[in-house]
């Protein structure tokens, strides 16, 4: 893999004497996060597509308005993406 950086950024990296063991364990770190973030994210994901689908099916057939069920699903994404 070859990554392109800045000509600054390649000069400040030739000072640090260790940083092709640093870079590697930077990658492993964040290896190591994407794979817990993707074994969580799963099983809320699929429960949230549920409820949305369920809540939508509800409100085509109750009769509100496109401006309300907006609003819902807004109010929806901002508490899911505040983990509330």
């Amino acid at each position: 893999m070859s990554i392109s950086i800045s000509p600054e950024a390649e000069a400040k990296a030739r000072q640090i004497p260790d940083i092709s063991a640093r870079v590697e364990r930077f990658i492993q770190d964040q290896f190591e996060l994407e794979q817990w973030r993707s074994r969580r994210a799963k099983p809320d994901v699929a429960a949230v597509v549920e409820e949305g689908l369920r809540a939508g099916a509800t409100l085509r057939t109750s009769g509100v308005d496109r401006a309300t069920m907006f609003e819902r699903l807004q109010a929806l994404t901002e508490r899911l993406s505040h983990g509330r």
